[in-house]
């Protein structure tokens, strides 16, 4: 069973934070996109930060907004760090070659 895509955006501790939980597919792309481009209107400065520890599912339409997040945040200036994306999404990335465009950040302080 398919579990429900939510998001929800939080500032605190100094950084401004977009967490995805669930299934991340053609469906909820455009959700993503739209609350991470508007996270990024919130937040003054930094990296904007997408917590994906959550995230139970994403498919190709789910790499391509995070590849539209990413040129957004870069028009701006900004950039995005992946925070905690599960061993299969991260498997998906190096397979794909995008494990290197993106800023990824463990749950703790390590970045890659």
């Amino acid at each position: 069973m398919l579990e429900p895509f939510s998001v929800d955006f939080v500032h605190s501790n100094g950084e401004s934070v977009v967490r995805f939980a669930g299934e991340l597919d053609l469906g909820q792309a455009e959700k993503a996109e739209r609350a991470a481009i508007e996270g990024l209107a919130r937040s003054e400065s930094g990296p904007l930060i997408l917590d994906l520890s959550g995230l139970r599912f994403c498919d190709s339409s789910g790499i391509r907004a995070l590849l539209r997040i990413d040129a957004e945040a870069k028009q701006g200036g900004r950039s995005i760090v992946l925070r905690a994306p599960d061993p299969q999404l991260q498997r998906v990335l190096d397979l794909v070659g995008l494990s290197g465009h993106f800023t990824i950040q463990d749950d703790g302080p390590e970045v890659r």
